[in-house]
């Protein structure tokens, strides 16, 4: 017997040696044959047995073979409890031994509860200190720090590692793990000045116990250089991963599996600094190793795979980046019985790869499916949760879903502080995204506050020469670009530019990128030449970085063909345009908001090459993407945020009524589009205001009738700080009230906008046939609108102006025809603006008292004046004269104004020579913002649901009132929102001509 013991105990340590040098094939071989002789010797009750089975469920751990290493774990458990009772040692080392399977399967839960039971029995066992408990709690940290419960973790490893200083020398091997994961610890928190502190003492300590050739230093090595990794130093990086390469090699030889760890690690410092090919290799490499390390069924493969995928990812291949993240996913699903984090990992990198490819709705499915999987692996509040939130934005966000995309990322934010605090690498990273959304949507000043804080927080974490540094001055620059702030812009992109070089040198995707940048700042200055230099250069760069097809080579030729457009050289300009619209479809999809700006682009060419069919024909297939993106803003969004969208695209607006009116004024079928258009785009923000009021006064959202209390609640909070006398001298405190009231106010608009179908315009219809039907009959809608005008022939680089002074065109839509509509340009709107100006004052007495801001001594009398009919006649021929002839078979005028003719008060437009009739004579006149409004009319609200108006004259509080008539305009048009002036309003007064005419009953206002 004794002797069978000892032939045990020999195959056991064989197994270890064997172990050690990497050799897992012959020790699972040797292990087999140490269980095998127990078995047959009948030694199953000894514990020299149980050692055997331990150490061949050890290697199956190790190789992942999770399924046959539990049972074996388990049957040593139970046979040692058997053998020793419960409180005993060698059980547990059983528990430990179970709890990192567990650990490995990402079954945390698990693996902390026997954690903390091998804790409790090591201590009943040992008394409170002990290196096994030392142990334990280091493996418990561990656990804290992959479920991201830092702080837990931190103070865990702190109690480990005072506990083993008291244990042991100063200078011990556990006591250099214990700095060791510590440093990992502080990694993951960003704090990355202790990290290195601790590495660095680990390192010295474990120098002096086993001299500078030994397989701990070349550990601690390695993870020096994983830090400077992630601190952006990657040329301390690379040496560090190198000398630890040296080393193993010298002691384990060429193949290992440690070894392959550090040549991935080297592989991904090759990755960063943008040479692909040499990473690819470097991956090929390793995963062959491992391959031949550890068979064709390893969790090491499935991270090979991984790297693979991202590498080709980055390259633009995207098939093959599908097929490595595929053969991951597979693995992992074979490996892994149920749910694992590794399984949501692969979901969240093939949806990644989806969305660069454009199949949206596959990446959705794929986030759809890991997200929950993670929360209930994990908690809420984890990493790992918030990075797929980041991911989930992305994807809105390629969509053009910007609102979705905001929610996910302040989500994304909300769970970052909370586990990392309010500093941190990750958090700048996710601010940085925030403020570049921003940007796209317009809100420039919101931007640039977020994009400052990002820029400031990554100097302080990672120092003034970071390339994450470089990445948010460069894309501070983009947004002062936007504003036309060009020397801020390139003076912040010359200094990203030079980050870059140094850290990565002259040939990286950061480098093109910043080159790409000024080039275009260059084009904006009129520095034509090098622009077009450093245009070329960027392209060829960016060809021999990512290959010939990628959606940056796609931006650098969009970006070509814009210069070469400014100089007049429209055939070069329409074969890039075509390229960018032709790879941009193949790569993003047919609807996606760069194919919309690709569309643009080659309909402004095409008009300035004299073909205005087909750029119409652009202009309307951008219109149609537009669209979507548009609903989708509306459906999570404030006030503030449409508004902004709005004005980012207003270009796209006044560029397609430019074609129409300039160049197919006689084109029917033309004018039907661009009526078409300004019926989808007029006063967008007002008709969603509207919605959002209606809402609040039916009865059809019951459930939300809190929630608009309190908007209502928080407008009027912030009308009164606006305009009240501020009750404090620091105004720094007054303007953080406000801002803060308005933040509130956003986003409770963008909650109730999310549940309130009518207010993301989802319900809509805006097709003619529609409002024609709708229209009551013998009426006539008359669509005012006003826009700049483009000239498409006047080439920017000869100094010819291409934008001129605003006109106004009027779109006249007969009832129950919804084919016919004329379009009629009555001219320039400043002389019209002028007209307007000139009537009003004519109209209105602004030389008498203030009414209600001051007090009169007398009571107001009724006050009739002489009238000159001059300005009024004059402004009635500039816009009701060119339309006469159009509308003189109806008489109900619908008018929809825009610009200052909002101010315009139609029914007092006189008709004739002398000023003797008026509009109101001829037509029964109602008004609309736009159009489509028609449509609300169908909507039967519950009775009673408003109140009965309640009109307030300029009330004299400190009066008993006499009979005042206010005259001007019988009704204020007030399309959206309020109007606020910090001064004396005007009196107006009647003339006499007019007094007869306004006491008469009026028509309803639509």
């Amino acid at each position: 017997m004794e002797k069978l013991i000892q032939e045990l105990n020999q195959l056991n340590s064989q197994v270890v040696q064997l172990a050690g040098q990497g050799n897992l094939e012959q020790a699972i071989i040797v292990a087999q044959q140490a269980v095998n002789l127990g078995e047959s010797q009948q030694l199953t009750k000894h514990s020299v047995y149980c050692d055997s089975l331990n150490n061949l469920a050890e290697l199956h751990r190790i190789q992942g073979r999770y399924s046959e290493a539990e049972p074996l774990y388990l049957q040593t458990l139970n046979i040692r409890k058997k053998l020793f009772g419960s409180e005993h040692p060698d059980v547990a080392q059983s528990l430990n031994n179970l709890a990192a399977l567990y650990h490995a399967q990402g079954n945390y839960p698990a693996a902390e509860q026997l954690f903390l039971s091998a804790l409790e029995l090591w201590k009943v066992c040992y008394g409170e200190e002990d290196f096994e408990i030392a142990t334990t709690l280091n493996n418990l940290g561990e656990i804290y720090r992959e479920q991201g419960r830092y702080l837990k973790a931190e103070q865990v490893h702190l109690e480990a590692l005072a506990m083993r200083r008291c244990l042991f020398d100063e200078q011990h091997p556990d006591i250099a793990q214990s700095l060791t994961n510590l440093a990992a610890l502080y990694t993951s928190l960003g704090r990355y000045a202790d990290a290195e502190k601790m590495h660095l003492e680990a390192l010295a300590m474990k120098i002096q116990l086993f001299g500078e050739e030994h397989p701990d230093i070349a550990s601690s090595l390695n993870n020096l250089g994983k830090l400077y990794d992630a601190q952006g130093r990657y040329l301390e990086a690379e040496i560090k991963f190198l000398k630890s390469l040296e080393i193993c090699q010298n002691i384990l030889g060429d193949e290992h599996p440690y070894i392959a760890s550090i040549l991935s690690n080297i592989a991904g410092i090759y990755q960063e600094r943008g040479n692909y090919i040499a990473a690819e290799q470097r991956f090929l490499e390793v995963l062959s190793m491992r391959k031949r390390l550890l068979g064709e069924e390893h969790p090491d493969i499935a991270n090979s795979l991984d790297h693979l995928g991202e590498v080709y990812l980055i390259q633009g291949n995207y098939l093959a980046s599908e097929q490595k993240h595929l053969e991951a996913y597979f693995l992992r699903r074979r490996l892994f019985t149920g749910e694992h984090p590794d399984i949501a990992e692969s979901l969240s990198n093939l949806a990644v790869v989806y969305t660069y490819q454009g199949r949206y709705i596959e990446a959705e499915q794929q986030y759809l499916q890991a997200l929950p999987m993670l929360e209930k692996l994990l908690g809420k509040e984890h990493r790992s949760i918030g990075h797929i939130f980041n991911n989930m934005a992305g994807l809105d966000e390629a969509q053009g879903n910007y609102s979705q995309a905001e929610q996910k990322y302040l989500k994304a934010l909300e769970i970052q502080k909370n586990i990392l605090g309010n500093e941190h690498p990750v958090i700048a990273d996710t601010l940085n995204q925030i403020a570049a959304l921003y940007r796209i949507q317009g809100r420039y000043s919101e931007s640039e506050e977020v994009h400052l804080e990002s820029l400031a927080m990554r100097k302080r974490l990672l120092g003034e020469s970071h390339p994450f540094v470089a990445v948010s001055l460069n894309n501070l620059a983009v947004l002062y670009d936007d504003l036309t702030q060009y020397d801020r812009s390139e003076s912040l992109l010359l200094s990203a530019l030079e980050i870059v070089k140094t850290v990565f040198g002259n040939e990286h995707p950061h480098v093109a990128s910043s080159m790409n940048n000024l080039a275009v700042i260059y084009d904006f200055q009129g520095r034509y030449p090098e622009a077009e230099e450093l245009h070329l250069e960027t392209l060829n760069l960016r060809k021999l970085l990512l290959g010939e097809e990628h959606i940056l080579i796609a931006n650098s030729l969009n970006n070509l063909g814009e210069l070469y457009f400014s100089l007049g050289r429209y055939e070069e300009a329409e074969q890039k345009y075509l390229e960018t619209l032709a790879m941009r479809k193949r790569l993003l999809g047919e609807s996606h908001p760069d194919v919309a700006f690709s569309l643009n682009n080659l309909a402004t060419l095409l008009a300035a090459t004299n073909r205005p069919e087909e750029s119409l024909l652009c202009r309307v297939q951008a219109s149609n993407i537009n669209d979507k993106i548009i609903r989708n803003i509306f459906a999570f969004s404030s006030e503030s945020d449409r508004l902004a969208f709005l004005q980012k695209i207003r270009n796209n607006f006044d560029l397609f009524l430019s074609l129409v009116c300039n160049h197919l004024a006689d084109s029917d079928n033309a004018k039907l589009a661009a009526f078409d258009f300004v019926l989808k785009r007029k006063a967008l923000t007002a008709s969603a205001l509207a919605a959002q009021n209606e809402a609040f006064y039916s009865d059809r959202y019951p459930q939300l009738t809190a929630k608009f209390h309190q908007l209502r609640d928080l407008s009027n909070q912030i009308i009164h700080l606006t305009f009240a006398v501020p009750e404090t001298d620091d105004l720094a405190r007054y303007q953080e009230n406000l801002r803060q009231l308005e933040s509130r106010h956003n986003n409770l608009q963008k909650q109730l906008a999310a549940q309130v179908p009518e207010i993301q315009l989802s319900e809509q219809i805006f097709d003619r046939q529609a409002i024609a039907l709708a229209l009551p009959p013998n009426s006539i809608l008359v669509e005012f609108v006003r826009f700049d005008v483009f000239d498409f022939q006047a080439i920017q680089a000869q100094g010819e102006t291409q934008w001129h002074p605003a006109r106004y065109l009027a779109f006249i839509f007969t009832a129950g025809k919804p084919d016919a509509v004329q379009m009629v340009d009555l001219g320039a709107a400043e002389t019209i603006d002028q007209l307007i100006q000139l009537f009003r004052l004519q109209a209105s007495d602004y030389t008498h008292p203030t009414l209600a801001w001051g007090k009169s001594s007398f009571a107001p009398k009724l006050q009739i004046k002489s009238y000159n009919p001059t300005d009024a006649i004059q402004l009635s021929q500039a816009i009701f004269h060119p339309i006469r002839d159009l509308v003189k078979n109806c008489r109900h005028l619908i008018i929809a104004p825009d610009g200052n003719l909002n101010l315009v008060p139609f029914q007092i437009l006189p008709i004739d020579a002398v000023g003797s009739r008026l509009l109101m004579d001829d037509y029964t006149i109602s008004y609309l913002s736009v159009g489509r409004e028609i449509l609300r009319s169908k909507v039967q609200l519950p009775s009673g649901s408003i109140s009965t108006p309640l009109t307030i004259a300029d009330p004299q509080l400190n009066q008993i009132p006499s009979v005042e008539i206010l005259s001007g305009r019988p009704f204020e048009h007030q399309v959206a929102g309020y109007s606020y002036q910090r001064c004396n309003p005007p009196t107006f007064a009647l003339t006499a001509a007019m007094l007869s005419k306004l006491l008469s009953p009026l028509p309803l206002v639509v």
